[in-house]
């Protein structure tokens, strides 16, 4: 596991869970869901992280920025949900009905059968 110290030149690229959620203006418990222990390589999408000498957690920040850059598949994704919430699927007994009344109504007779 890595472990940043105090002495660290690059110190001021490591935030606390708190600073990190203030930067990217989100929830803490959001950077915590996107964080995984430190690689070398950036992962996409996630936030590498390190422990400190006292032991709390510090997040990389330049990788906060995939937070603040929306990636174009998570969009869309979010407007898929944001649609699919709105669907509200309706009983079959109160279609059927509906379909009752438009059928005595003329409202379903095709313009050909008249």
């Amino acid at each position: 596991m890595n472990v940043i110290s105090a002495d660290s030149p690059d110190l001021a690229d490591w935030l606390l869970v708190k600073e990190a959620a203030a930067l990217v203006k989100k929830h803490p418990d959001t950077v915590k869901r996107r964080a995984i222990p430190w690689e070398d390589k950036p992962v996409a999408g996630m936030i590498r992280y390190a422990d400190d000498i006292w032991g709390k957690r510090r997040y990389y920040r330049p990788d906060m920025f995939v937070m603040v850059v929306p990636d174009a598949e998570v969009e869309k994704k979010t407007r898929q949900r944001r649609l699919f919430s709105r669907v509200r699927l309706l009983p079959a007994a109160f279609v059927e009905r509906r379909m009752v009344e438009l059928s005595r109504a003329g409202a379903l007779d095709s313009p050909n059968n008249k």
